[in-house]
């Protein structure tokens, strides 16, 4: 029989048994949540819920003080494969509903953001070859691209009524330019 050494056993003994909030064995959701802390190697996770392109973790984790803040919720969003960023530390509570709501926000944007191309492209505005407001060559339009798409994730986003209708004024108001040929403004 073969020795198992002190390191092998203490690690099968923190999986085993209590589940061990040890970096070594972190999952790319928690290092991300680890490298916004005070004190990263005293994160203690509990309850992890991944829903498409968003997800949110609970834990606790020691503050500047030293002590445990108690629990947060930690929320991200899936950039590209394994590539998670932290939109906040300490977030609402969260769940599939949720996180659900965001994945179709996310679409809804998507859609519109590609709707707004499409039309850029007819209306000759930007070539047909674009594909991302970084390969438009003029400043300007560019600038001005990227605005017209804020104000589409703001308009989807928003949950307050007033604020809603303050983005899509605006977004309606970007639209009517291009609609008279306009990239710019």
């Amino acid at each position: 029989m073969k020795r198992l050494t002190a390191v092998t056993v203490i690690a099968a003994a923190c999986i085993g048994l209590t589940g061990c909030d040890n970096a070594m064995f972190d999952s790319v959701i928690k290092k991300k949540v680890r490298e916004g802390l005070k004190d990263p190697d005293s994160a203690k996770f509990e309850k992890e819920l991944v829903n498409e392109n968003f997800a949110c973790i609970s834990y606790n984790a020691k503050n500047s003080y030293g002590g445990y803040s108690g629990i947060a919720v930690a929320h991200l969003e899936l950039l590209s494969a394994d590539n998670w960023y932290v939109h906040s530390l300490d977030g609402a509570p969260c769940s599939d509903s949720l996180l659900s709501k965001k994945n179709e926000i996310r679409a809804s944007i998507i859609k519109s953001q590609g709707e707004m191309f499409d039309k850029l492209k007819r209306m000759k505005l930007i070539p047909d070859t674009v594909k991302a407001g970084y390969e438009i060559k003029d400043v300007k339009c560019r600038d001005f691209v990227y605005s017209v798409s804020t104000n589409i994730a703001l308009t989807l986003n928003e949950v307050g009524e007033p604020t809603r209708e303050h983005w899509n004024k605006e977004l309606q108001r970007q639209i009517t330019l291009i609609d008279a040929g306009v990239c710019a403004e």
